[in-house]
């Protein structure tokens, strides 16, 4: 009895183990998470810069308009 019980949760334990992760694996998780995160940032770098160049455009603009509205004498 004692010996069924043994092999029943060595063959348990061994399943166990065949569904943890190798350190090759980890390390394979680890490279894709950080190339996904390096990715992630230059697109935020761009959108922010984009926003930036954005709202001095914006700037600009209200200033063209300000100055036409002089012009026309409707400001």
């Amino acid at each position: 009895m004692d010996e069924q019980k043994f092999t029943k949760t060595l063959l348990e334990m061994s399943e166990k183990l065949s569904q943890v992760a190798t350190k090759q694996q980890v390390a394979d998780l680890g490279d894709r998470m950080s190339t996904q995160f390096d990715q992630q940032s230059v697109i935020l770098q761009r959108l922010d810069q984009e926003r930036v160049f954005t709202l001095e455009r914006v700037k600009q603009l209200e200033t063209e308009v300000e100055n036409i509205k002089l012009q026309l004498k409707i400001a």
